[in-house]
């Protein structure tokens, strides 16, 4: 665990470390947000006992579905009140903690102009993206959340909406 301090910042994540990218801690220190940077494996006790104002669950490397203790960690933050945003694998881990599933793409989805749709608005945007694995659609459990982004190219999971929390 290391932590990185804004400033003047009155605002402070967790960041569940899978492999994050250090342009993510450097655009939160440049918007006043302080960061502390726990291992993969830290248990969500521990980190709320730093008493975040959110939770980013980062990017990383490798099978979603081999993350099993991550996966049981995230259970427990579910039921905690706080912000939480899901990136790439954290994004992945999340809908497993919830009883969705993840499928290995076919080619992935490598590099920029990958058009994600916002699926309330018909809004396309077009993004940058590194990864291997999507939630399957029709593995998640529609009471508790939606898919609100699809990737246009294959009409693969790219954001869910959770329903009744800040995820």
């Amino acid at each position: 665990m290391f932590s990185l301090e804004a400033p003047t910042s009155n605002i402070k994540v967790a960041l569940i470390d899978y492999g994050f990218k250090h342009d993510l801690v450097n655009s939160l220190l440049k918007r006043d947000v302080g960061v502390t940077v726990f291992p993969a494996k830290t248990k969500m006790e521990d980190i709320m006992k730093y008493k975040p104002d959110g939770i980013i669950l980062s990017n990383g490397p490798g099978n979603p579905e081999e993350c099993r203790v991550e996966i049981e960690n995230l259970k427990r933050l579910y039921k905690e009140n706080i912000p939480v945003l899901g990136i790439g694998l954290g994004h992945n881990l999340m809908a497993m903690a919830r009883g969705g599933k993840v499928q290995k793409l076919p080619y992935g989805h490598r590099g920029a102009n990958q058009p994600v749709k916002d699926i309330n608005t018909g809004r396309v945007f077009i993004t940058n993206q590194n990864h291997g694995y999507s939630v399957v659609e029709s593995s998640i459990n529609r009471s508790i959340a939606e898919p609100l982004y699809i990737n246009v190219n294959d009409k693969s999971v790219e954001g869910i909406r959770y329903k009744n929390k800040r995820l």
